[in-house]
């Protein structure tokens, strides 16, 4: 209910380490739902500041834990900055152009290809038949990256 604590959220995220991934996952968690009430619209802007703080964090706490899969996390850094990228980009045009259905096309039909290309380049085979376990923050982040674009 007060937008402070919102920059307060993400100055914490911004110092801390994964030891506390788990309970900004449940804080994380909570402001993803709030972000979906239409009373809370006045706090976009700081839901959005927390959503990339996250993100960002969750970026760096990979980056820096093991590197195992350092060929695949590249990758998916830059998936997700390029997402992040577009997403701003959208941000931009939203607010210089109020209702132009025709851009509002072009954006999703440039998030559809980005998105079909990006399954494309996944590999095929035996390893797509094994289901993958996913981490929670993964599953965190791929929420709010898909409310993010709401």
């Amino acid at each position: 209910h007060n937008p402070g604590v919102l920059s307060v959220l993400s100055v914490v995220m911004r110092h801390t380490s994964i030891q506390v991934l788990p309970s900004l996952h449940e804080i994380v968690e909570d402001v993803l739902v709030q972000s979906c009430d239409d009373f809370q619209e006045s706090n976009a802007n700081g839901f959005l500041r927390v959503f990339l703080t996250f993100l960002t964090c969750l970026r760096r706490w990979q980056d820096g834990s093991t590197e195992e899969d350092s060929s695949e996390e590249p990758e998916q850094s830059k998936t997700i900055l390029e997402q992040l990228l577009e997403y701003k980009r959208c941000l931009e045009v939203a607010q210089n152009l109020e209702d132009d259905e025709p851009l509002e096309e072009e954006i999703n039909e440039k998030m559809f290809t980005s998105e079909q290309s990006r399954c494309e380049e996944e590999p095929t085979g035996e390893e797509e038949s094994k289901p993958k376990k996913v981490e929670p923050s993964v599953k965190l982040a791929v929420a709010v990256l898909e409310r993010s674009l709401h």
